[in-house]
């Protein structure tokens, strides 16, 4: 269903990303492949989908999840979550179930019988063990095995050195392909590093696929589509109305049709839902960004939304509004902002790419 509000798993359900998806399909054959898009684009949903759609053995890995768990990621978490997504899907098909099988089989602290799989949480398992195995296996049935790591930027935040594995990997595990997303782009970035001579990335072949918004078009296909399936008829004026302020950010489209097709509200209140259902999650994101100078990030914002957006205005803004902020400080402020993807910068001149972020801001000037 194209109004379904959670990640698509489904192929028929991926709208608008037939060069994407045709993309993915043939970067699955390759040992790293990078994700990018802004938050609520749908990397996951296409992620999920083509790997459905495919007959390779996968899993996917949420690394958001675990941090949001425990404020860090370690690596026997990563190790535990990656056993537990094996066990789980060792139903989906016989040939999947003796490749699980056989993988698990071979790392000790598991358990196998024909009625249970027991994994012994309080052993530290290596992450590099369990690669090795999955490989191995792989190997020996001619198979190519993806791993898939959603909001893989915040593997940034752990002493380990994690590109040192995705490193490794690449070049001694040739039967596991490895895929990465992330939302915060700069952090993403700045955590794969892939041209720094220092980074252990360097050199290596990557293929990246950009997950941009819905031009117009591709939005109001989208929302029309969606309701003939969901069998309402809803006019032309209020889909345009609904593009013209949620522009072609897939998820706040699909949470209006959302609104509309299934809780059956009228368009005023389904876009003001997804207005202020925005404003909350927008809220959680930037506070889980913002420990300190919590007004400043705002004023920066508020700056930008207001369309005062080279460096100059924005520092005179945040004076006005704040009192006194350091070159310095306002560089490092932005160039926070900007690697977690909140705004983005062309030209010199910076940007809210997010429309309801945007609006966020410029109501908070009113």
């Amino acid at each position: 269903m194209l109004f379904n509000i959670k990640p698509k798993d489904n192929i028929k359900d991926l709208f608008g990303r037939e060069k994407e998806i045709l993309l993915l399909k043939r970067c699955v054959t390759e040992p790293l492949t990078v994700i990018y898009g802004i938050r609520r684009t749908g990397k996951t949903s296409l992620l999920k989908s083509v790997l459905n759609s495919l007959e390779i053995p996968y899993i996917i890995i949420d690394i958001r999840e675990l941090f949001n768990e425990s404020g860090t990621i370690r690596e026997n978490e990563i190790s535990l979550k990656i056993l537990h997504e094996l066990k789980k899907d060792i139903g989906i098909s016989q040939k999947l179930r003796f490749l699980i099988s056989d993988i698990l089989s071979k790392i000790n602290g598991i358990e196998i019988n024909h009625l249970k799989i027991d994994i012994d949480a309080s052993k530290k398992y290596q992450l590099n063990n369990i690669l090795e195995v999955i490989n191995e296996i792989s190997e020996k049935n001619n198979d190519v095995f993806i791993l898939a790591i959603d909001e893989a930027q915040y593997l940034k935040y752990s002493g380990k050195r994690y590109n040192n594995i995705l490193a490794w990997a690449y070049d001694n595990l040739k039967n596991i392909h490895i895929i990465i997303t992330g939302s915060e782009i700069g952090i993403l970035e700045e955590f794969i590093d892939i041209d720094n001579t220092e980074s252990p990335l360097f050199g290596r072949m990557i293929n990246e696929i950009k997950i941009g918004h819905f031009d117009n078009e591709t939005s109001y296909n989208f929302l029309k589509s969606g309701f003939e399936e969901a069998k309402i008829k809803v006019n032309d004026n209020d889909i345009n109305s609904a593009i013209d302020i949620l522009d072609g950010i897939a998820g706040w489209l699909t949470y209006y049709g959302y609104n509309r097709a299934i809780r059956k509200l009228n368009n005023y209140d389904s876009i003001n839902n997804v207005i202020e259902y925005s404003k909350r999650l927008i809220d959680s994101e930037i506070n889980k960004l913002i420990n300190n100078s919590k007004d400043r990030y705002m004023a920066i914002m508020e700056s930008i939304a207001a369309g005062l957006n080279n460096w100059s205005a924005i520092k005179a803004y945040v004076t006005t509004k704040t009192g006194y902020i350091s070159s310095t400080i306002l560089n490092n402020h932005i160039t926070k902002l900007l690697k977690y993807g909140f705004i983005k910068k062309s030209e010199n001149k910076y940007y809210i790419e997010d429309p309801l972020i945007k609006l966020k801001f410029i109501n908070k000037n009113r």
